[in-house]
């Protein structure tokens, strides 16, 4: 790998490294990596069982309904850690019908009171805001997984992790990824028109050079908490390509497939309570190249968040903004068809490849949220609970001023016991024509319900 890649992920093990020469007294620190006691059993587990469905889509009746079983088992005896969650699923989803076993998390490492180093499948969340994050840079998504818990759409990736706590206050988290894993997109479900389809991704080689680096240093203070971070890599959040273009049926045929993008991202997060009001906001500048030339790469951008968390009368209330900045910003413009030659069928052709070329350039811009140079939407969130926490309501918002597209999900959680839960909720979402919420609008809104028994 080329030495200006590795630099900043160097520079920030240096500072690391001087902060730990500064250390007066480590003994007196409160461990924030939590090491299992003697007396404690090495081995849990844990597990249980559920029955989900999703429905009254308008493109499908029951995009998703499945029963699963799940088992977690936890490890941790004489530095040695081991963690496994394993999920056994069938089902049908999209009206197909399938049975898989999903690797949830697979991992093992050694850890002692200030130090782990982990390998294997892994979930790692940065950043410190609810719903939209701009430093979380490493977690892949399944945004077509339909269930009653957003998390369950969060996807591993294979890694190596150490992290190091330096202080009391103070940890270093350093992450390598060896291959990349994109997210997962059913655009293939869009009913764009009768002549789009979609293709297989191109993903990168599974070579040394095309892994990722990720490192964080966080500071957990009694009056704030903040993190810088750094990332180098393909961003599984990926775009489209045009993968070909053909007239020559009489009835043009467009054929996209995704195609990740390599990027450079600095970020901070932060958290500080002020009063009874928690504080909490996120920032990430996002550096691109030759995204002139190819319509899936985005253009380098600046991402940040801005929240407020308060309890009033029992309710939690979160408030955030979500904004984006795109820089080198130009707009598009869409080819004038009286500009070209209706006589001539080499003009016509140029004219649709061009249309064409603007159609999916603009589609992913829609994607990346730079269709504007700036993109302004609004969060909220509300949850409150009942009768001594076993009934919990919320009802979550999300609107994009920019492009006029919303959202709303209610959710109501009954605890009947210590091991049965029953969930119903809702999803609705809409947009203008040919917005994202537009298309993806009918295939994930809809009402769930779920039944789910742990042990």
């Amino acid at each position: 790998m080329k030495m200006k890649k590795v630099l900043p992920i160097v520079l920030v093990f240096l500072f690391v490294s001087s902060l730990k020469a500064q250390e007066i007294n480590v003994e007196d620190s409160t461990e924030v990596i939590t090491v299992i006691s003697e007396n404690s059993k090495p081995l849990s587990l844990t597990g249980g069982a559920r029955m989900s469905a999703f429905m009254t889509g308008n493109d499908f009746d029951y995009p998703s309904v499945f029963t699963e079983f799940q088992m977690k088992s936890d490890f941790n005896k004489n530095n040695a850690l081991f963690v496994a969650d394993l999920r056994l699923r069938a089902g049908l989803l999209y009206d197909e019908t399938y049975n898989e076993i999903e690797v949830k998390e697979l991992y093992a490492g050694y850890q002692n009171k200030s130090l782990r180093i982990l390998a294997g499948n892994q979930i790692v969340l940065w950043g410190r805001t609810d719903g939209f994050n701009a430093v979380n840079y490493l977690t892949p998504m399944n945004y077509f997984f339909l269930s009653s818990d957003p998390d369950d759409q969060l996807m591993s990736n294979m890694m190596l992790r150490i992290k190091y706590q330096i202080s009391k206050h103070i940890d270093f988290d350093l992450v390598g990824i060896p291959f990349f894993k994109q997210s997962v997109y059913r655009y293939d479900l869009f009913k764009i028109n009768d002549f789009v389809f979609f293709d297989d991704a191109v993903l990168p080689a599974k070579k040394f050079e095309n892994g990722s680096l990720a490192g964080r240093l966080n500071f957990e203070f009694p009056f704030a908490g903040f993190a810088l971070s750094y990332f180098q890599g393909y961003d599984p959040y990926h775009g489209f390509d045009l993968k070909m273009f053909d007239l020559t049926s009489g009835t043009p045929i467009i054929m996209n497939s995704a195609k990740p993008y390599f990027k450079r991202s600095i970020g901070l997060d932060f958290e500080v309570p002020v009063w009874t009001t928690m504080i909490r906001g996120e920032v990430s500048y996002n550096h691109t190249n030759d995204y002139k030339e190819n319509m899936y790469v985005p253009n380098s951008d600046l991402a940040y968040i801005a929240g407020l968390e308060k309890d009033f009368f029992g309710v939690t209330a979160i408030v955030q903004y979500v904004g984006k900045y795109t820089t080198d910003f130009t707009k598009l413009q869409q080819p004038n068809f009286y500009e070209y030659d209706i006589e001539d069928m080499g003009s016509m052709m140029k004219y649709a490849e061009d249309y064409t070329n603007y159609e999916m350039t603009l589609f992913n811009r829609k994607i990346f949220h730079q269709e504007y140079e700036f993109d302004h939407a609004v969060v909220a969130i509300l949850a409150k609970s009942f009768f001594y926490e076993t009934l919990n309501a919320e009802l979550s918002a999300y609107y994009n001023i920019s492009s006029e597209e919303f959202m709303i999900r209610p959710k109501l959680l009954w605890k009947a016991n210590d091991y049965l839960n029953v969930c119903l909720g809702g999803v609705y979402m809409h947009g203008p024509e040919k917005t994202l919420f537009d298309y993806s609008g009918k295939i994930l809104s809809g009402v769930f319900a779920e039944v789910n028994v742990k042990f």
